[in-house]
């Protein structure tokens, strides 16, 4: 399996404290109604740490169910224990996912060789398509483009989702990762333009939960070599990936959604919804974009 285009790092609606299954389904068809090539529920953007292991579960089903085979489904399966990465990965796996993402460990700061380890024991007991992912602004770590290589000569490893700010790591990847079906995907909206220009292959997207058209059509403008629409759709998208980190993800993106008619914008602590001082600002914008309701 080759990951590539643009796939969508799926909120987690919730409504009264519960997650919001209905609004799910609703949320789920109208990403694969879009055009979005993948879907990666139950990841930071789902607010994994803040789902119970039955939660994620069902969110899993649901979202296989209403996908129906249609696009690749990814699911988070993330924690410092690496026990716990294989019990959630072995019951994506069951849920019918067709591979797994783990962030590298967080908050122990571990070294390189320890990071290797860690991915080497999950991968040996899941034995399943698996996608690394390196988050250094949530990680307090990076994954060393070494450490990644060295993985990567792991077939059931089948890609990273790479969030360092430096973007030409793509490039270092094309020129050392001896295969060419280990997807190199974006896990910064912002930057993804320039990451697809040093040799990326897609995205994982935050910015598509909210305006899923647009950030489909500007990755496939530059597979298309289009660039005079890539440019265009850069510049009208930029705006808005800066946007939604106003507050805490994923606080303004269910705010947009809300507006958009899709969830309520109800997070769960430590998290809060979306304050009033920056409504104005969001709401202009989505005004300015025509992204109206759903």
């Amino acid at each position: 399996m080759m990951l590539s285009g643009t796939l969508t790092a799926l909120i987690t609606p919730f409504k009264n404290g519960n997650v919001d299954f209905e609004a799910l389904e609703r949320f789920v068809e109208w990403q694969i109604a879009s055009g979005i090539n993948g879907l990666v529920p139950c990841a930071s953007t789902g607010e994994f740490a803040t789902l119970s292991k039955d939660e994620q579960k069902e969110i899993l089903k649901t979202v296989v169910r209403v996908n129906n085979g249609r696009v690749p489904v990814v699911a988070g399966a993330s924690d410092i224990n690496p026990y716990n990465v294989i019990d959630l990965g072995r019951q994506a796996m069951e849920c019918g996912v067709d591979a797994v993402m783990v962030v590298a460990p967080y908050y122990v700061k571990p070294t390189q060789d320890q990071i290797h380890d860690f991915y080497t024991l999950i991968d040996d007991s899941l034995k399943c398509p698996l996608l690394l992912y390196n988050n250094p602004g949530r990680c307090a770590i990076s994954m060393s483009v070494e450490t990644i290589v060295k993985l990567s000569s792991r077939k059931t490893i089948i890609g990273i989702k790479e969030a360092d700010a430096d973007i030409t790591r793509p490039t270092k990847f094309l020129n050392s990762i001896n295969r060419t079906d280990f997807a190199i995907l974006s896990g910064n909206s912002s930057s993804t333009p320039a990451f697809l220009a040093e040799g990326g292959h897609g995205t994982i997207s935050v910015t598509s939960n909210v305006d899923p058209v647009r950030c489909v059509q500007n990755v496939n403008a530059w597979f298309d070599q289009d660039l005079k629409t890539f440019a265009r759709l850069r510049q009208e998208l930029i705006d808005l990936d800066e946007a939604l980190y106003l507050e805490p993800a994923p606080a303004t993106i269910k705010y947009a959604l809300s507006v958009r008619g899709i969830c309520s914008d109800e997070v769960r602590p430590p998290l809060g919804r979306f304050t009033d001082k920056h409504k104005p600002e969001i709401n202009q914008l989505l005004s300015s974009m025509n992204l109206g309701k759903v």
